[in-house]
């Protein structure tokens, strides 16, 4: 029979009188192994291998969790015992009437909502990370939460009534953090994906750094670490908001610096992670950036993995509007180049500084392709739609950069996936263009052919 193994934790010989011995009845045959130092609980119906590393009964870890899945299904009944296990150490098991069926005072929070998405996250992280991932993230109580951004205050808003969450400043043991509380008609399932994509690429200096998550609302709330970080919507249609940055953050070489960030991070997305992944929603209030000016994938909530072997998944249209592939719309298809054509519309966006709905389709032109054909056909064209605020001072280099960077995202909507660009030959190509010289044997003109023929 598999074992399901908790290292460095105590468990009180009194078994019969914990919270933990009355959730015998969830399994079959549950038995507590007692030692000093070490206890295994034999689970027979847990057919897996799961372990929990390096938990140990004590302050400062009692709320880290580490997950260590090598196997990539588990069973339900499994999914529960490990949460209460997990909960129980992490000082949340009160007594299972408290623990399962009530609400804390404020209304919000739910234990019962701790075992469900707990078990989802689970299942989440044994599916996509083909069982074999460590995860090194906080676990959060509401209470922390709620005591780090005085309720949810309005004050404390970075980002509000745009999309699917809104971001709050707190400051939690005496550190500065972002938290990310996804609104009510949003489902577990946006949190869940957040917290699977973002423990995989919690290294990538492109995307931002989760660190801890609470399970405890009806929807997990998410922790970030907070280095001044705004989101990039704020300094292209707000300006008065973001003041002090306007200066370093709204020119030509800052907004290429940021499309090259972006392009490296969906660049790892497509092809690093053990399952590709597709963000599905580029869009500046998903992006955030930091005080030095570096861009941050924030938000992987409609991201889906697609299959080993397969190119493509099918699956109702998720996204915001302008930014969706057309192809994506007409298939139900999600690929690979959705997310090109998305960082094309995202690329279109750092050069007008215009919203996506200032776009003037018409009927006669009712893709973005027939709309920014004329302007990469003509300087002189291109230069009304470009954003006034990234012109002049920068000679030919700077021309050179703005009309290469139309004709890549010119590349990247186009209406038909074989004619679009890798995200990797996007990223390069990013990279070559902010490289420019004057003395570079790339011409402008060789640029404007290429454009022309797409």
């Amino acid at each position: 029979t598999p074992f399901l193994s908790i290292q460095g934790m105590h468990i009180n010989r009194k078994a019969k009188d914990q919270p933990l011995y009355r959730f015998r009845t969830l399994v079959s045959d549950l038995h507590f192994l007692n030692s000093k130092e070490c206890t295994a609980i034999k689970v027979q119906k847990i057919t897996p291998f799961l372990s929990i590393q390096g938990m140990h009964n004590n302050r400062k870890a009692k709320d880290h969790t580490i997950l260590s899945l090598s196997s990539r299904w588990a069973s339900k009944e499994g999914l529960c015992c490990v949460l209460i296990i997990c909960m129980k150490f992490m000082g949340r098991l009160r007594g299972i009437s408290s623990l399962i069926f009530n609400k804390d005072e404020d209304g919000q929070v739910s234990s019962s909502s701790f075992l469900k998405n707990g078990s989802m996250l689970l299942e989440e992280l044994i599916a996509s990370c083909n069982g074999r991932y460590n995860i090194p993230i906080r676990n959060f109580s509401a209470k922390d939460l709620l005591k780090a951004t005085n309720n949810f205050e309005e004050h404390q808003f970075i980002r509000a009534g745009a999309g699917d969450y809104e971001i709050y400043k707190g400051f939690l043991e005496e550190r500065p953090i972002l938290v990310k509380k996804f609104k009510n008609y949003s489902t577990p399932s946006y949190a869940i994906r957040d917290v699977v994509i973002m423990s995989q690429m919690s290294n990538h200096k492109n995307v931002a750094r989760l660190f801890g998550y609470c399970l405890e609302f009806e929807i997990p709330v998410l922790v970030y670490d907070y280095s001044g970080d705004e989101p990039l919507s704020n300094f292209l249609y707000n300006i008065d908001e973001a003041s002090g940055h306007e200066d370093k953050l709204l020119s030509w070489k800052s907004r290429l610096r940021i499309a090259k960030d972006i392009a490296n991070a969906v660049t790892y997305l497509h092809t690093a992670l053990s399952r590709p992944v597709v963000n599905r929603d580029l869009k500046p209030s998903n992006i955030m950036v930091d005080q030095h000016g570096v861009a941050k994938l924030f938000d992987f909530s409609l991201s889906i993995s697609i299959s080993p072997g397969e190119s493509r998944v099918k699956d109702d249209i998720m996204g915001t509007y302008g930014f969706i592939d057309p192809l994506y719309t007409r298939s139900l298809f999600v690929t690979e180049k959705s997310d090109v054509y998305g960082f094309g519309v995202l690329l279109l966006v750092l050069l007008t500084g215009q919203n996506v709905s200032s776009f003037n389709l018409t009927e006669d032109e009712p893709y973005l392709k027939d709309y920014v054909k004329k302007y990469v056909d003509s300087w002189d064209q291109f230069t009304q739609i470009l954003d006034p605020r990234i012109l002049g001072g920068g000679g030919i280099e700077q021309e050179h950069q703005l009309r290469a960077s139309l004709a890549l995202a010119f590349r990247c909507f186009q209406l038909e996936e074989e004619d679009r660009p890798e995200m990797i030959e996007v990223a390069k190509e990013l990279g070559q263009i902010e490289r420019f010289s004057p003395s570079d044997s790339i011409s402008s003109a060789c640029l404007d052919s290429r454009a022309s023929r797409a």
